[in-house]
């Protein structure tokens, strides 16, 4: 389980930028392949079959390229149980040609557990789909999209299920947003972050990012004042509680802030007074360090040129000790830390520094 937080929240990110596009969206096929081949390696299977970065026959033998074999459509989320099975997320209908609509797990081996039983899984809307999960401790698990029912029965875009994949009833989200939701993020204390280009939730004005209680219901102890101005496509919590937002708007900063555990603006971030990143920021995670990793469609930040991943300090300055200038030639959407500092990233580019890496690379600490 080294690298299996890193992996949820690499897929995570990734599905609010897949949303924003539908001419890009063989993009979230390119971070599936990448998060699973990182967490068949840091199993040791991969060891036994080939080269890092190689494919792994044993997952998910019945899928050889036929129509129909593995998912029959995106994957834009995952998450890993500790028991080594999958969850995916989507706009799938289908996994290995039975039916999954959006949602499904796998066994570790990559075949279809039939003891999680979504039923009619997700449903609604033009372009039904999963675009983010939350594992809960207790192995109920939470699900972000759009879509406006589950297995017949009315949530729109955000829904507890159980963990043989039936629907909780006792988290109800009401009306919920007016719109889809990008981003899930579940707190240690058992409540949700929510995010997207949203400007309320059941009738509550609140834009762009909320916190819902463990029912389902707003946690008014939460309050962004005016929100964002734009989409929020990413959420990192930070170990004291306070919470990176990133995305594209320009207020309260530009394509980055920092809030207070209560949802306030916290000041003493500040990306600088040349606009922090002069494009959107997709991904975001968060050192041990404390220090912020973010990746996006920008070439500069505050100023400073850098290949659309760069390094910030606490206080919202770029750290200079990161250099990317020549980094990738194309957006970077989903960041995932290893254990030993270096970086997976994946996107829409096709070199890094100078060098053929087609949308999938492995970056030093350094950069």
């Amino acid at each position: 389980m080294g690298i299996a937080s890193p992996l949820m929240n690499l897929f995570q990110l990734a599905a609010a930028q897949i949303r924003r596009s539908r001419s890009e969206l063989s993009r979230g096929m390119y971070v599936f392949a990448l998060c699973l081949a990182s967490w068949i390696g840091s199993s040791g299977l991969l060891q036994a079959q080939g080269a890092p970065g190689s494919n792994d026959p044993t997952f998910n033998v019945l899928d050889n390229g036929t129509y129909g074999d593995g998912a029959s459509s995106l994957v834009l989320s995952l998450a890993l149980q500790p028991d080594g099975k999958v969850l995916i997320g989507g706009s799938f209908t289908s996994y290995n040609n039975i039916l999954r609509n959006s949602i499904a797990r796998l066994n570790a081996d990559g075949s279809l557990d039939a003891s999680f039983n979504p039923g009619t899984g997700v449903g609604g809307g033009t372009f039904p789909r999963v675009n983010s999960l939350a594992l809960q401790p207790d192995g109920k698990v939470l699900i972000g999209g759009g879509f406006s029912a589950y297995n017949g029965t009315p949530r729109r875009y955000v829904a507890r299920l159980n963990s043989d994949g039936g629907l909780d009833p006792s988290f109800d989200p009401g009306t919920s947003g007016n719109t889809g939701f990008d981003r899930l993020v579940l707190q240690p204390d058992g409540k949700l972050l929510i995010a997207g280009n949203f400007t309320s939730y059941n009738g509550t004005p609140c834009k762009n990012v909320a916190r819902l209680n463990t029912d389902g219901s707003l946690d008014a102890g939460f309050n962004s004042g005016g929100g964002t101005s734009n989409n929020v496509y990413a959420i990192a919590q930070q170990a004291d509680g306070k919470l990176l937002l990133a995305g594209e708007f320009t207020e309260p900063s530009y394509r980055i802030a920092r809030l207070h555990a209560n949802g306030s603006i916290d000041a003493s971030f500040n990306p600088g007074h040349l606009y922090g990143a002069n494009n959107g920021v997709s991904a975001i995670v968060v050192q041990t360090d404390g220090k912020p990793l973010i990746g996006g469609s920008f070439t500069s930040y505050n100023g400073t040129p850098c290949g659309r991943i760069a390094r910030l300090s606490v206080d919202g300055s770029i750290d200079a000790s990161f250099n990317t200038s020549n980094g990738a030639n194309g957006s970077v959407h989903a960041i995932a830390l290893q254990p030993d500092g270096k970086l997976l990233i994946a996107g829409a580019f096709t070199g890094y520094a100078g060098t053929l890496r087609n949308r999938i690379a492995r970056v030093h600490s350094d950069g």
